[in-house]
Formats: structure tokens, sequence, C-alpha cells
């Protein structure tokens, strides 16, 4: 989720804790921003907002797996670990899954259609003489 926050924009995600760091270490830097980038971006932020989040609900299962080893090792044991497979990976259009997304949730807005003197076919193009 991204919201004003100290003169600034404060992007949220699920992080834990020990994770978080205060907004002031947090270098402010000048940009311009497309109106439409902008636009989707309310939109998304409208949708995915809620009141309120404690980090300290969730656990870090992976930082406790890791600490287990650990102590394992400490302890003289041998760790074993089984290579896992890699996930398969798919790279998608992020902007298209974004305006399809509110697109689902019943957005009242509807894209904006083609401007009607637009050519929607390719020109033909010219052979060069050899």
């Amino acid at each position: 989720m991204v919201r004003p926050f100290e003169g600034g924009l404060l992007m949220e995600q699920l992080r834990y804790a020990n994770e978080v760091r205060s907004f002031a270490d947090v270098p402010l830097e000048q940009g311009e921003v497309d109106a439409s980038e902008l636009d989707l971006a309310v939109k998304l932020v409208d949708q995915a907002s809620s009141d309120a989040f404690q980090a300290t609900d969730y656990k870090d299962d992976v930082h406790e797996r890791m600490l287990e080893l650990i102590q394992q090792k400490v302890d003289g044991e041998d760790i074993v670990t089984v290579a896992q497979e890699e996930p398969q990976t798919q790279i998608i259009d992020l902007m298209a899954a974004l305006k399809a997304s509110l697109a689902e949730e019943g957005s009242e807005r509807k894209p904006a259609k083609a401007a009607s003197g637009q050519n929607k076919k390719a020109p033909a193009r010219k052979r060069a003489a050899n």
C-alpha cells in the first residue's frame, strides 16, 4: 500500500517487526509521475487499504527455521538439507495485470476508447530498389 506520510509517500509491505526502519532513514528524491500511473496507483491503494496493520501479529517462519538449524549445528548435530526444485516462473505485463485486476473489482470507470481518427492498420512499407 502506498500512502502519504511526513511529506513523502510510504509503501507498506508485510514486514516483520525486526525489518522495519524509521521513515527518516529513507532518502527522498524528486520524480515525475504520469497521470495514468497516478490514477492506477490511487485505485490500487483504495482497494488494498485497511485501517490497521500490526507487524508483530506475524512471525517469520524462515528466520525461525534458520535459528533452529544454527542451534542444531551449535549442538554438534549434522545438518542435511534437500535441494528443492526451482518454481516455474512466468513473465507477465504488470500494468496489464493491474488493469485486469481493477476491472475484476467492478471499477466505475471504463478504459478510454481509441481516438476516432486513428488508423488501425499499419501503413504499407515501400521496398527499397536493389
